[in-house]
């Protein structure tokens, strides 16, 4: 398109005399468009967020592979030293999980237990950024809970606890027993985990389950957790068939799935806000077309083409969208920049708190945007735009001169 096509386009979309109507409705469509592109960055950045937030503390709070068989593994030194040989694998731990019965108070509790020897072990790094008070680095006859069993429980650190074991309950004997003293208490932000599990040593851990050198399973932490499903080939094949290999993947791939798509859901349905706003774009050109039908009728006599009118409206319609989509992009990435900032004047000056922290868990908004979610905001923004420009300009292409000059 030259640069005549263009300034007549502009002049025409953006009059600065008679028609002002003309103006105001192109101001319209310009904010329509804003408006909904702009609502889609920022749902879009929230789940986005959401996603991202749940994957890190998942990650962080378990092994990137597990590996184990349908009886307790013998902790053997060869099959650890195996492991630890395999390309891009940065920890081998062995872990004994379970339930046990937590004891305070007369109460009885039934929790998670997770155990660790190594205090470089990946899910201690974890509970190192998670953790609200104490330490991470426990010993015998020390525990780590979650901020939610703290609160039920009443208790804080340094206070005791009684962890009965769950090995003889089948057998109708009362279980053996440990107490605790609560060393460290953390908040991962993931509900189930702060309410249920709790973390013990290996050597408590065994004791509980009567295991000599059997463990649970080994947890293999990697370079790159994006890269496990490699590792776990790699694994398999050194492995022999009696042992299962599972990624972080495998054992979140139906949580993950259900995110992607939640995700999707919601791009398409706000995609209809984009294609309602275009709705403006028709009107606007429309009625631009009514008001410039002797303009258009002069241009024709003057030996402009059809396919030159067209690209005058069409061109008005990608005017329009390009600067309802910067507006809009520009718009939503400031707030979602900006939404905790927001957030926090609500319930400062409403008293209502729009995202509380004690139901979701995130002590603030997660979001995050993603070149290519912009890309494709970006892309439906404008093909939409260009789409609805169609109707008109083949209408205004399709005006004859003669007409047009006759009742002027």
């Amino acid at each position: 398109m030259n640069f005549l096509t263009a300034n007549i386009a502009l002049r025409f979309l953006f009059s600065r005399k008679r028609e002002k109507f003309i103006s105001i409705n192109a101001v319209l469509a310009i904010g329509s468009v804003a408006l909904s592109v702009m609502v889609l960055v920022v749902v879009i950045g929230v789940m986005t967020g959401f996603g991202e937030s749940l994957r890190e503390k998942i990650m962080t709070m378990t092994p990137h592979i597990i590996i184990y068989s349908n009886t307790p593994l013998e902790e053997s030194e060869e099959i650890i030293n195996t492991i630890a040989k395999t390309s891009d694998v940065t920890s081998v731990n062995p872990y004994v999980l379970g339930n046990a019965v937590l004891e305070h108070n007369n109460k009885l509790y039934g929790i998670g237990l997770r155990s660790f020897e190594n205090p470089n072990d990946q899910e201690i790094i974890g509970l190192k950024k998670y953790l609200k008070s104490g330490t991470s680095e426990i010993g015998r006859s020390e525990i780590i809970i979650g901020t939610e069993m703290a609160k039920n429980l009443n208790v804080n650190l340094d206070d005791l606890l009684t962890i009965n074991s769950p090995r003889g309950i089948q057998d109708g004997e009362f279980p053996g027993y440990i107490n605790m003293k609560i060393k460290g208490i953390y908040e991962s932000g993931l509900y189930e985990s702060d309410l249920n599990q709790a973390f013990v040593s290996l050597a408590d851990a065994k004791l509980l389950y009567g295991f000599k050198n059997e463990v649970h399973g080994i947890g293999v932490a990697v370079k790159d957790f994006e890269n496990a499903g490699k590792v776990k080939e790699k694994l398999l094949e050194t492995l022999s068939n009696d042992y299962t290999v599972r990624t972080w993947i495998d054992n979140n791939k139906q949580f993950f799935s259900a995110l992607r798509s939640e995700k999707n859901v919601m791009f398409i349905l706000l995609t209809f806000a984009v294609l309602i706003a275009s709705l403006n774009i028709i009107s606007t050109l429309v009625m631009l077309v009514m008001e410039k039908f002797k303009d258009i009728g002069i241009l024709k006599a003057i030996g402009f083409s059809k396919f030159k009118i067209l690209k005058i409206f069409l061109l008005k319609g990608l005017i329009i969208g390009i600067l309802g989509t910067f507006i809009g992009v520009l718009s939503g990435w400031l707030f979602v920049k900006n939404i905790d900032v927001m957030e926090d004047a609500v319930a400062k000056y409403t008293g209502y708190e729009v995202f509380p922290s004690d139901t979701y868990y995130f002590d603030k908004i997660p979001t995050k945007l993603t070149r290519d979610d912009i890309i494709k905001i970006i892309l439906l923004s404008m093909f939409v735009s260009i789409l609805a420009s169609i109707y008109p300009a083949v209408k205004a292409s399709n005006l004859s001169a003669i007409e047009a000059l006759r009742y002027e």
